[in-house]
């Protein structure tokens, strides 16, 4: 019924906002060990699918 649909609704954008959420510490993780020079966590992150040429807030990429 209705009380269904407003729960996937609600799930829907909470995974949404997680995963938002989970992209931009990922960027903001890619951008400061590059700064840093920590080719470890670089690979690590870009290895877990963080993209290296996502900006983050402040328009910067890692590449």
């Amino acid at each position: 019924g209705k009380d269904t649909e407003l729960r996937i609704k609600q799930l829907e954008s909470d995974i949404s906002y997680l995963i938002l959420k989970q992209e931009a510490e990922m960027s903001l993780g890619v951008n400061s060990a590059a700064y840093h020079g920590d080719l470890t966590t670089l690979k690590r992150l870009i290895g877990a699918g963080a993209d290296p040429c996502k900006v983050d807030y402040d328009g910067r990429a890692a590449l």
